[in-house]
């Protein structure tokens, strides 16, 4: 079946249904000689239920599990029952004030004073009820500040503005925070933002996560919140039209004159944030002293070994190195690095002078060199530049579909974890170990290098030692 007929018979658009393919829910055939799309009943049948999904406002992801697991329709329908329910109690609450107003201007005598008195009841009646349902500030910030302002903020500051507004001094807190950003300078955004606003293109829940697993806040987290976080960043997909916005939201908030206007207005919402987030507060107050463990296992002389590491982290000054590997330009998820890892494992053969064959190296953002045009920020370790390589001694006999990457002499904070069965253990048990470097050092814009000492195959032990740049 054509789009065209696909586009009739369920009310999507031609970008939506694309869109969806492009995120792997649906998998049309492809004719190779016009490169035209089939589409199936079960294509046709799984679009239907995206488009009723989506109206709920599920995400796209979310949906994508539901597909695969039909269970997961139970608890989000449940869930929407729920928020329903709730919302026919606010308006049988509504109703009620309604009609107090409708008997009093029905009196001949009916004093205007009074009706507004209960119109005035019914506002509040409305608000606070608003106000007490978790993610009001989002959906107000949006309202309040129409345009990329409101949206941005949202987006910077998600993490802290998911509580209700129950009390008199959050309510306080609430009006004040409204104040300071509307009083606050005009945010400068670049034309490119601007217009992929204008023409509604911007996956806002998709920037929102990758923000929070960019910005998020370690210190704060439980075993829960460490697990998700891992979880979702393990198998992180992203399409080209992601990539893209994505590119272009990274390059502006990791400009200076944006950072220090963030920075600048963090400091006057500060303490509005300590009363509207128990996150942020925690947050806060963990921020003021460093993990006395981490002190312990921290040592500033300790020498890399791969074969006996006294402690599970230090500083190194590492050497020039040269690289031979494979560049993937574009974000890789950690969940794909072991299947990576072992086909390039298989080929290593190919390269001449390999200082240890038994170490490979993974480097994120080899991008963030001076001698690339446009470099990139890293958003953990995910970044637009992926390589998969071994050291050489020296360059020679480079297979065609590989490349030769040098990396300058530079400071690395290193770590590893002993405790770590697999890549996605790894991945959680550095977590603590991050948090302290980046209290203890600045983290600077360079390669991340990751090693690989052993299969990295989540049934296999591996041993594995990042290198973090520092200054």
């Amino acid at each position: 079946m054509k789009i065209s007929e696909v586009m009739e018979i369920t009310s999507l658009t031609k970008k939506a249904i694309n869109y969806y393919e492009e995120n792997g829910l649906i998998s049309p055939s492809v004719n190779k000689e016009n490169n035209y799309r089939d589409y199936t009943k079960k294509d046709i049948e799984k679009l239907k239920q995206i488009s009723v999904l989506r109206n709920f406002d599920i995400p796209v992801k979310k949906i994508k599990e539901i597909l695969v697991n039909p269970k997961e329709m139970e608890k989000i329908f449940t869930e929407h029952l729920n928020k329903i329910k709730a919302q026919i109690l606010n308006m049988e609450r509504s109703k009620e004030i309604f009609q107090l107003c409708i008997n009093d201007i029905s009196f001949p005598s009916s004093d205007i004073g009074k009706v507004t008195d209960d119109m005035m009841l019914l506002k509040r009646s409305l608000d606070m009820s608003e106000r007490e349902k978790e993610g009001y500030m989002k959906r107000e910030l949006i309202r309040i500040f129409p345009g990329f302002f409101g949206r941005y903020i949202c987006l910077k500051y998600s993490n802290y503005l998911d509580e209700p507004i129950d009390s008199r001094e959050k309510e306080n807190a609430w009006i004040h925070l409204v104040k300071t950003l509307d009083d606050s300078h005009e945010l400068k955004v670049n034309k490119e933002i601007l217009e992929n606003m204008e023409l509604d293109e911007i996956d806002w829940n998709l920037l929102e996560e990758i923000i929070k697993n960019r910005d998020k806040d370690f210190y704060s987290m439980n075993e829960e919140d460490i697990q998700n976080y891992v979880d979702n960043l393990y198998d992180a997909e992203l399409t080209e039209t992601d990539l893209k916005l994505l590119e272009q939201f990274v390059s502006y908030t990791s400009s200076k004159d944006n950072i220090k206007y963030m920075n600048d207005l963090l400091k006057l919402i500060d303490e509005d944030l300590k009363v509207l987030s128990s996150k942020y507060k925690k947050f806060q107050e963990n921020l003021s002293s460093v993990n006395c463990k981490m002190k312990k296992v921290y040592t500033e002389n300790s020498k890399v070994s791969a074969n006996e590491i006294e402690n599970n982290m230090g500083i190194i000054t590492l050497p020039e190195m040269t690289f031979v590997g494979c560049e993937y330009k574009k974000i890789i998820p950690p969940g794909k690095t072991p299947k990576l890892i072992e086909n390039f494992r298989k080929r290593i053969d190919e390269i001449s002078n390999v200082i240890n064959p038994g170490d490979i190296y993974t480097i994120n953002g080899i991008d963030s060199l001076p001698q690339y045009e446009k470099p990139k920020t890293l958003i953990h370790k995910l970044s637009f530049s992926f390589i998969v390589g071994v050291q050489v001694s020296k360059a020679e006999q480079i297979p065609k579909d590989m490349q030769v990457f040098t990396i300058p002499s530079h400071k690395h904070a290193w770590y590893t974890t002993s405790e770590s069965k697999n890549l996605k253990s790894f991945m959680k048990n550095e977590i603590p170990l991050i948090t302290f470097i980046s209290q203890a050092h600045k983290i600077v814009e360079f390669p991340v290098l990751t090693l690989y000492s052993s299969d990295c195959k989540d049934t296999r032990e591996s041993a594995v030692y990042n290198y973090m740049p520092v200054e």
